[in-house]
């Protein structure tokens, strides 16, 4: 999803500025080397947040797991509410100082229908989505008369790496229908 957001983003003329453990293939977007599931990696890009103080923060990065639960070790699971939950958590906090500051600016979480409808085999990605979108509630509620929005986008499963060919078929068995990212992007950029 991010590819197709940050290439649409750009086209409108935006300053953006991606934060991730992989460089983006457009050159104009600047890069933050930093991996959210580490330590060391989610410090660097709240710094890089707060140095940038952006007008809108898109948070997409996900980590997901299919299969047992007991078949997903501690440290698994840790890096999965880090990636999920955490790092969106930390990071608006670094953006909002600035926000407050200009009295405007929109966060963007991306959730999934998995937080509205866990699914067996999903535990950790579905209550960390649970978590964001009612983090999301709650950071309106707190921040709503400052001129700050929230939004927690809520797509249903989209053809990404994630979507391994395991998660294709029992998608197939469930009746699940995959979106394109490219589809994705554009609902997510209309709100």
């Amino acid at each position: 999803i991010g590819a197709p957001l940050v290439g649409l983003l750009l086209a409108e003329g935006a300053d953006v500025t991606l934060i991730g453990r992989q460089a983006p293939a457009d050159r104009r977007a600047r890069h933050v080397a930093a991996d959210l599931a580490s330590e060391d990696g989610l410090k660097a890009a709240c710094g890089a947040v707060e140095e940038v103080a952006p007008d809108m923060l898109v948070c997409l990065a996900g980590a997901q797991h299919f299969g047992s639960f007991t078949g997903q070790g501690p440290d698994e699971i840790a890096a999965a509410y880090r990636v999920n939950l955490v790092a969106p958590a930390v990071l608006a906090r670094a953006a909002l100082p600035g926000m407050e500051r200009r009295g405007r600016g929109h966060v963007l979480f991306a959730g999934s229908v998995f937080g509205a409808v866990p699914f067996a085999h999903f535990a950790t990605y579905s209550s960390a989505k649970a978590g964001l979108a009612a983090l999301t509630l709650a950071l309106r509620r707190e921040f709503g008369e400052r001129g700050i929005t929230f939004t927690c986008a809520v797509p249903r499963a989209v053809k990404t790496a994630m979507a391994n060919e395991t998660i294709r078929r029992f998608a197939e068995v469930a009746g699940f229908k995959f979106d394109a990212p490219a589809d994705v992007a554009r609902r997510i950029l209309e709100v």
